[in-house]
């Protein structure tokens, strides 16, 4: 009985602790997540490579292991008064001070986690950083954390003063616990001794304190010390929670703040910090809110689940992007733009997404086959069809072009820096700051991480002579297109409400093709507005609650916007359809066209088949490794696997089917036995046009060292990510030339291995 009375009392405890229990599984659950299943997600959240980043990284992860602390220990005081508990739990019986051991305890299997995984993850994969360096700031971050929890126990010290009229109680046997930092006996015994004098606080406290008397003891039992049915005074412990709150506001708007100053440029503060930030708010939150309503039994889900739906139900909660006025675009015929920049050759690229990774490999291909082919490969492009992360990567090249004039080859090492450098702690900013103010008050103030992700692809710390041409709007870079001043480019989206393929694109498409009347459609309802070139790239690259769906800040009525690799990962549908129409005209030129498929990660293997002839099949052994023995719990997830497993697979096959079926349409392939033995009329009369697919895919070979970690998701790259992109596109020139992807390009322009 004794066993069975001990454990009750023991899960009535763990419940009133709930909040902090999470909020710590949460911390040290990320660590695990990021290094295995989660690792191309949340892996590089810690890496930590700026100078000074590891000491503010220690300082919230430890604060926020003492928020846990307090929190845990304030449930424990007060808990039995509130909720009427037997004050007995250990380690923490009522009464005794706070040991140093509770802080290292708190320290070590929470804080200590977190730390130790930025320090390995960022000495792993940045080459240059010293592992005592991340030692050393990591401790100097720890040190101010604990300066911290010194200071605040001081204050706490200094606002309580023991009330000589209301003796100690069985249930407070000790006026004044330590709630932050370990106070000395003797210390504490002459504070009770000796009381110092009331301060204006204390003074303003006692007079709120007379208007309080008459809170009934079960509203405030827990907070209040009472006497004959009426409050006394506040409990020592929850004064030193108002000192807790005030301190993680102060540190909340201090970093929000800062972070805002700097959004243009590379901060300090690490995106782990705020995570860490984030869970630091929760628990204290969470915690303070089901200490009242526990009282009551009242789920804390109830009304915060209806406070949220009041604060969602108001239109400016939703998500917007600026819409601007569209230049004025004359209706030329953009065919004399082909011809005059391309003669009967073009070359069309279809880059997909994948987060930072895409936006890299993509500015990797594009600036390398500049270098390796010359200015008349970026000349010849006509249309750049780009997804997500791939919208960034091009985004930038294309910026590049100048009165028909490819990216300058002082130009081209700057597009790839434009393209690496990390956004992702800005987008944690818009998460924690106006996505979380807008998430309690319904209202942004105008900003969110969307809106910070664009303000961080603007790159002001750089040095960019081009840098306003990103900001113009998509009917801007169609007059060019038309003028034949730079490439045509479609950033692909997707319309959450319907599914529907949307292209934002500089170029024209036959009214009865999908995606242009899905544009059309669009456009009506923007009213003969615009969108910058920057906003349009950042609605292709709306990847799942990374970046928020979002809508014109026009209408109550207007389509929402996300990425567009829920429609179509590889970019394709839209080329094919492009292509297609333009090859379709009457007065059209173009003879050859050259395909360049950008993948911005490694395809499974068994899914590699030649572009036209797919006859190749799954080995027995790679069928064999993507099973096991699973038991009744995978019935569970099962559904889930299977449809994003489908996605990517679909995907890949369709993108792969439409160009096959495209080459096949317009006998593009000489070398292709099918269509020779099967001669017939083209769709132009006995026009044949040839399309030559090719493929640059990062890790191609998948045999090297870099290839056997995931490519990241997220909107950071390490510096052995960034290598590692370097060594691939390496690969692709030392690689035989016959037959390679860049001997295919050099020979579409004349120049390949004889």
């Amino acid at each position: 009985m004794q066993l069975i009375d001990r454990s009750i009392r023991w899960l009535a405890y763990i419940y009133l602790l709930r909040f902090p229990i999470l909020t710590a599984a949460a911390a040290v659950g990320l660590v695990i997540a990021a290094f295995t299943f989660a690792r191309p997600l949340l892996g590089n959240l810690f890496d930590v490579n700026l100078p000074y980043a590891q000491v503010w990284l220690a300082f919230t992860v430890f604060a926020t292991a003492w928020v846990i602390m307090v929190a845990a220990r304030l449930v424990v005081l007060y808990g039995p008064a509130r909720f009427q508990l037997e004050p007995y739990i250990e380690p923490y019986r009522i009464g005794p001070d706070l040991r140093w051991w509770h802080i290292v305890l708190f320290g070590t299997a929470i804080a200590l986690p977190v730390v130790a995984g930025a320090i390995y993850y960022t000495y792993r994969h940045n080459e240059s950083i010293s592992l005592a360096r991340l030692i050393v700031e990591a401790a100097i971050g720890c040190l101010l954390s604990l300066a911290l929890l010194f200071l605040l126990g001081y204050v706490q010290k200094r606002l309580t003063v023991p009330d000589r009229a209301v003796p100690p109680s069985p249930a407070f046997p000790d006026r004044t616990p330590d709630i932050f930092f370990p106070t000395d006996a003797r210390a504490k015994r002459e504070a009770l001794e000796h009381p110092r004098e009331r301060v204006l606080i204390q003074r303003i406290a006692e007079r709120i304190m007379r208007l309080l008397r008459n809170v009934p003891e079960k509203f405030g039992g827990g907070y209040f010390e009472y006497k004959d049915g009426k409050a006394q005074s506040v409990l020592p412990g929850q004064g030193a929670a108002a000192v807790l709150f005030v301190a993680i506001l102060a540190i909340y708007a201090g970093v929000g703040i800062f972070a805002y100053k700097k959004l243009d440029q590379p901060s300090s503060l690490p995106t782990l910090s705020y995570v860490m930030l984030l869970l630091m708010l929760f628990c204290w939150g969470m915690s303070g809110l089901a200490f009242f309503l526990d009282r009551f039994r009242v789920p804390v889900l109830i009304p915060l689940f209806a406070w949220l739906v009041v604060t969602s139900s108001v239109p400016w909660s939703d998500f917007y992007y600026k819409a601007i006025d569209a230049t004025q675009v004359p209706r030329a015929n953009q065919q004399a733009a082909i011809a005059r920049y391309a003669g009967d050759a073009i070359v069309v690229v279809a880059a997909s997404g994948g987060g930072i990774q895409a936006a890299a490999w993509t500015a990797q291909v594009l600036t390398g086959l500049q270098r390796e082919v010359g200015g008349e490969f970026a000349r010849a492009i006509r249309l750049i069809s780009a997804v997500s992360g791939g919208s960034v990567g091009a985004m930038y090249f294309v910026n590049e072009y100048r009165d028909g004039n490819p990216p300058a080859d002082a130009e081209l090492p700057r597009i790839m820096q434009r393209a690496q450098e990390s956004s992702l702690d800005k987008v944690a900013w818009g998460v924690v700051y106006p996505d979380l103010l807008r998430l309690i008050t319904s209202s942004g103030f105008g900003w969110d991480r969307g809106q910070a992700l664009e303000r961080a692809w603007l790159r002001r710390h750089f040095t960019w002579d081009n840098r306003a041409n990103i900001e113009v709007g998509l009917s801007q870079w169609q007059e060019d297109a038309k003028a034949g001043r730079r490439p045509g480019i479609i950033l692909n989206t997707t319309v959450a409400e319907t599914g529907q393929r949307l292209p934002l694109a500089t170029v024209d498409l036959s009214p009865a093709l999908e995606g242009e009347q899905t544009r059309r459609w669009f456009y009506r309802t923007l009213g003969g507005k615009d969108i910058r070139v920057v906003t349009a790239t950042r609605l292709s690259a709306a990847f799942p609650y990374v970046s928020p769906a979002a809508r014109a800040d026009l209408s109550a009525h207007l389509p929402h916007v996300v990425d567009g690799a829920y429609y179509d990962n590889y970019g394709m549908a839209s080329i094919v359809e492009w292509l297609d129409d333009q090859l379709s005209r009457p007065d059209n030129r173009i003879r050859r066209v050259l395909v360049v498929q950008i993948h911005a990660a490694p395809t499974p293997k068994s899914w590699m088949l030649d572009a036209v002839d797919e006859t190749r099949v799954m080995e027995p052994q790679t069928l064999a490794d993507n099973i096991k023995r699973r038991g009744w719990f995978f019935q569970i997830f099962a559904p889930i696997k299977a449809l994003l497993g489908v996605r990517e697979a679909a995907q890949l096959s369709h993108a792969r089917v439409e160009l096959r079926l495209l080459v096949e349409r317009w006998r593009g392939n000489p070398g292709d036995a099918r269509l020779a033995s099967n001669p017939g009329p083209t769709p132009s009369g006995t026009r044949t046009v040839q399309i030559q697919p090719v493929v640059f895919e990062f890790c191609a070979k998948g045999d090297a060292r870099y290839c056997q970690e995931p490519a990241p998701l997220s909107w950071h790259l390490n510096d052995r990510e960034r290598s590692a992109i370097a060594q691939s596109w390496q690969e692709e020139l030392t690689r035989d030339p016959a037959g390679s992807s860049l001997d295919i390009v050099k020979k579409f322009f004349g120049r390949g291995a004889q």
